[in-house]
């Protein structure tokens, strides 16, 4: 599938002859590349690329005329997914995207809903396709999601906590690293090491750039948050499991004197002379009782059971 930059989403039939002033945006398969593009210059590089189909990063290659590359954008909404994972081979006339289909209708509704083909130049577009990638708002909403957690646990309202900033975490440590190759991606761009782009794309792309690093900030922040959170949150469970172990401690000592009363009269003395006394019975109980009563009265005076 074909589409003319700087127009519409009409798609360019077979017998359409590119102009030398056109720019071309190719979206087609593995197979679909190897047939019609293996002629093109450092194709190898391209088809490198096309075979690691499991693509880990972002990068791009400058070479004489033309840039070389692979974008692996994440679902920020699921960390075991993507939303677009495509090579990339770009010239002055031609920008030819690369994947085995499972993307090609994502980027295409991409291209739709942002009418990305309305850009002027191939930099503009490919900075748009990023822009339109990288969310902003997703941050602040996963901000505020970690502020209501972190009120939660301290309310003690919510038992997976654990659990959610687990995944939190996780979905950080994806967007930090998917930030970091962006921003290296457009700072490559924006060298032109092989004078492909002319001084008004590479300010695009150094806006990008800028744009890009302050989102690699907010995810480092946000990643300090949740480990504070974290913190925070162990802090708690080790806070009842003191005040647990306080109240096991106070319990057994006040049943502590209590044992050492029953072990003493428990001992097969044939010669006790309380067990013969008629009151004894009596007495023990009164004085096992006002042994606890000064017991409670003493941890309560020192705020033991607070």
């Amino acid at each position: 599938m074909d589409y003319l930059l700087n127009s519409s989403m009409e798609m360019l039939d077979e017998y359409y002859q590119p102009k030398d002033t056109d720019v071309v945006i190719s979206l087609v398969s593995t197979e679909e590349c190897e047939q019609r593009y293996h002629s093109l210059p450092y194709y190898h590089i391209l088809a490198r690329n096309m075979q690691n189909h499991n693509i880990r990063y972002c990068k791009a290659e400058m070479f004489k005329d033309c840039i070389l590359g692979t974008l692996l954008i994440p679902d920020k909404r699921s960390i075991e997914e993507t939303v677009l994972s495509i090579s990339f081979y770009m010239n002055k006339n031609l920008l030819v995207l690369v994947d085995d289909s499972k993307h090609i209708q994502a980027i295409l509704t991409i291209l739709e809903e942002g009418e990305l083909l309305n850009c002027k130049t191939i930099a503009e577009f490919l900075c748009q396709l990023i822009g339109t990638l990288e969310d902003a708002l997703f941050l602040q909403e996963l901000e505020q999601h970690m502020s209501d957690l972190e009120e939660k646990i301290i309310k003690h309202t919510i038992s997976d906590s654990s659990a959610q900033l687990m995944h939190i975490r996780k979905r950080l440590l994806i967007l930090h690293s998917y930030y970091q190759q962006l921003s290296d991606f457009c700072e490559d761009l924006e060298e032109n090491s092989n004078h492909f782009f002319q001084a008004e794309e590479c300010q695009i792309f150094s806006l990008y750039a800028s744009r890009i690093e302050r989102l690699y900030d907010h995810s480092q922040m946000l990643r300090e948050y949740a480990l504070q959170i974290r913190e925070m949150e162990q802090s708690q469970i080790d806070a009842r499991q003191n005040r647990t172990m306080r109240i096991l401690t106070v319990v057994t000592t006040i049943f502590f004197p209590l044992s050492l009363i029953t072990g003493w009269y428990g001992m097969n003395f044939s010669h006790m002379p309380e067990l013969s006394a008629p009151h004894a019975y009596g007495i023990l109980i009164v004085i096992c009782a006002v042994i606890v009563l000064i017991e409670i009265w003493f941890f309560h005076k020192n705020n033991w059971f607070s």
